[in-house]
């Protein structure tokens, strides 16, 4: 089967191979595995809509290697055709762990003691959504801790009146 490149206006092919480029042709990723890739990889193509899209992809799509800066877990995505920032990937995001034991620590103890625990970074390179997010659990938690404490004291409460009405009632 020829491999023909689908990215934007490309004409690279292996019937008739550019002697001056040794041009590597990569397949598409596959919808089913790993749609979010396949997605990035269509819009990097320019391509319109009715010419390249998650139902026109399958194993005769390839991207040549000429529009790639260096196909590796680095820069895993073709070179966008409208001239946009490449993007290096990701890195897998952080596992925090929120300990939740009752310390008798006020909650603004433990979320220092928690912060304080996050490594030291610029400002600027701290996403204001995960810092927000962050912050929002730790209160969270506290709210929920504290209902705790006042739904055991209530429970105990009730627990006295209702033992209080079973004395005072003669059987």
């Amino acid at each position: 089967m020829v491999k023909i490149c689908c990215y934007g206006t490309c004409k690279s092919d292996t019937r008739h191979p550019d002697p001056r480029h040794k041009v590597i042709f990569f397949p598409f990723p596959k919808t089913k595995s790993n749609r979010e890739k396949c997605l990035r990889w269509i819009k990097a193509c320019g391509r319109p809509h009715s010419d390249l899209n998650v139902y026109k992809i399958n194993k005769d799509k390839y991207v040549c290697s000429k529009h790639f800066k260096e196909p590796s877990s680095i820069y895993p995505d073709p070179i966008p055709a409208d001239g946009s920032a490449i993007f290096k990937a990701r890195r897998p995001p952080l596992k925090r762990i929120l300990n939740l034991e009752n310390s008798g620590q006020s909650s603004d103890e433990r979320n220092q003691k928690e912060l304080s625990s996050v490594p030291d970074k610029k400002p600027a390179e701290v996403k204001h959504g995960m810092l927000q997010s962050g912050l929002e659990l730790l209160s969270a938690a506290s709210t929920i801790r504290d209902l705790e404490r006042e739904n055991a004291g209530l429970k105990k409460d009730l627990a006295a009146k209702v033992l209080g009405c079973m004395r005072g009632r003669k059987p």
